[in-house]
This record gives structure tokens, C-alpha cells and sequence, in this order.
């Protein structure tokens, strides 16, 4: 007489726990305020969680080019000019561009970071403290990388390595010297490591 296969033993017990497991879920993030951005005719509306908008009013012309969020950290790229806004301010920050200046294409957004570059111009914005910090290119200087992660940016150009924290909401520089050659870059967990 044969006997009676137990491989269906795992399966079940894999389709029993299932509902289980799925009840003592615990997310590893915490919930916070989220930031919408949203295009109602010529206003561009960051809509928070917690309540309030923060409106501005495009200008005759203007065209939106990119516009992003995450977490308390909002950005939009106009032909002229970056918008920022942070969770519960109300107001949208600016910067208009330079003449001869070409706007970004796109932002990075973080939580609490926004990091964008124009061809003159790096720029930083703090959800926390709310401000703008702002790093002009030189002549011949060349963006190498960049990289956002957990409230801290960091900005590589031939030249300079660019540190953002989004709690003091300016940018930390050091030159490199003329032979001196980036290897690696890390960002994560409010610490940043070039090597």
C-alpha cells in the first residue's frame, strides 16, 4: 500500500499563517505629512495632509516643466523660475533664473531635501528650516553626481564636494584638489561618505 505524500504540509501551513501575518503588519516608516502638488488652471496648488494649500499663480507664459513631492518637500520647475514649498508653510518659495541661464530638466526629492541645478546654479531646500541655499557653478566647472537620501544631498562637481543637511539648510563645501578623483559616494541616513 502506498503511503500518503506530506510535501502539502508547508503549503498549508504557509496559506494558514498568511492572514496572520498580514494582521501584525507594523510599517517600518512613520506616517507623516504628505505634500500633493497639483495644476488647477493657471495656480499651482501644494495640498498637505494635515489641511491648508500653499497656492501661486503661474505668470502669462509660463510653462511648468516638472513638479514634484515627497514627504514635507515639494518642488516646481518653470521656464522661469523653481518653486519650492514645504508642508504647513502656506507660501511658495522662488528663484528666478539668470538670463542665459538653462532651467533643470527635474528635481531630486526627499523627505525633507530638494536638490535641482540649472547650467549656473546648484540649489538646496530644506523642508525643515525653510531655506533656500543656492551655489554658483564656475567657469568650466563640471556636475559630476549628485545624490539625495534621508534629509542629506550631495552635490559632486571636477571641483567641489557639496554637502546639503536639511537642518541647517545650507550647503557645507570643500575643494578637491587638481589630481584628486572621487571614487565613491554614499548618501543615506543623514550621513553622507565620499571616498
Amino acid at each position: 500500500m502506498a503511503r500518503p505524500s506530506l510535501l502539502w504540509l508547508p503549503a498549508l501551513w504557509i496559506l494558514l499563517a498568511a492572514p496572520a501575518a498580514a494582521q501584525t503588519f507594523v510599517p517600518d516608516v512613520p506616517l507623516l505629512d504628505q505634500l500633493e502638488i497639483l495644476r488647477l488652471d493657471r495656480d499651482l496648488v501644494a495640498v498637505g495632509a494635515s489641511g491648508g494649500d500653499a497656492r501661486v499663480r503661474l505668470e502669462l507664459g509660463e510653462d511648468v516643466v516638472w513638479s514634484g513631492s515627497r514627504g514635507l518637500s515639494g518642488a516646481a520647475i518653470t521656464n522661469r523660475r523653481l518653486l519650492l514649498v514645504a508642508a504647513g508653510r502656506g507660501i511658495w518659495q522662488e528663484v528666478r533664473w539668470l538670463r542665459d541661464e538653462e532651467p533643470p530638466r527635474a528635481a531630486w526629492v526627499d523627505e525633507r531635501v530638494v536638490v535641482t541645478h540649472s547650467s549656473r546654479r546648484v540649489f538646496g531646500f530644506s523642508a525643515l528650516t525653510r531655506n533656500i541655499s543656492e551655489y554658483r557653478i564656475g567657469p568650466n566647472e563640471r556636475l559630476e553626481a549628485v545624490d539625495v537620501a534621508e534629509g542629506v544631498a550631495v552635490v559632486l562637481t571636477d571641483r567641489k564636494a557639496l554637502g546639503f543637511s536639511s537642518r541647517l539648510g545650507s550647503f557645507a563645501e570643500t575643494s578637491l584638489g587638481l589630481r584628486e578623483r572621487i571614487e565613491s559616494l554614499d548618501v543615506r541616513a543623514e550621513l553622507a561618505t565620499v571616498t
